[in-house]
């Protein structure tokens, strides 16, 4: 039986899963199975180490080229605080990814979503990878790069990680 692992929600994506059902489609939503996803663990102090010794230098140069001396380090803690979350959030999404893939997938599950661009999105993207599945996005719009909404997305709007894309509007 094919699976469909269902991440969000929109009009197009809900029609779809509703006659995918009627053909015989198991469909989960994500909801059930991202419960412990928040857990840190050893994972943080290790990336806070390196990120302290391998690459702060790097980043606090970049950084001096955009704001005063006085708020470098500031910004520093910003960034390094916002990557480490990131980092960790699709780390974790990852090893809870795995796990249900073992216990509840098989080669024709795939997963629907709207716009993947998230460090879930990322983790799911990268055990369908392994598993050979695929990755479905269904947006509204025309494109996200045109959207007032996605302005805090738009460094990923060229980065685009699913397989198969549909996309709708009104007009």
């Amino acid at each position: 039986k094919k699976n469909i692992l269902v991440f969000g929600n929109n009009e197009l994506m809900f029609q779809t899963m509703y006659r995918l059902f009627f053909k015989g489609f198991k469909i989960q939503h994500s909801n059930h199975i991202l419960k412990d996803v928040h857990k840190d663990g050893i994972l943080k102090e290790n990336l806070e180490t390196i990120f302290d010794n391998k690459i702060e230098e790097e980043i606090k140069s970049f950084i001096k080229r955009w704001v005063s001396i006085k708020h470098v380090e500031i910004c520093y803690q910003l960034v390094k605080k916002e990557i480490l979350k990131n980092i960790i959030l699709q780390n974790n999404y990852e090893n809870l990814f795995e796990n249900y893939f073992k216990k509840n997938c098989n080669k024709k599950t795939f997963v629907a979503c709207n716009f993947p661009r998230s460090p879930e999105h990322l983790a799911i993207k990268r055990i369908l990878n392994k598993y050979k599945s695929k990755l479905i996005s269904f947006q509204h719009g025309v494109t996200r790069e045109i959207s007032e909404i996605s302005d805090f997305y738009s460094i990923l709007d060229e980065t685009l990680i699913a397989d198969i894309v549909f996309s709708y509007n009104n007009h």
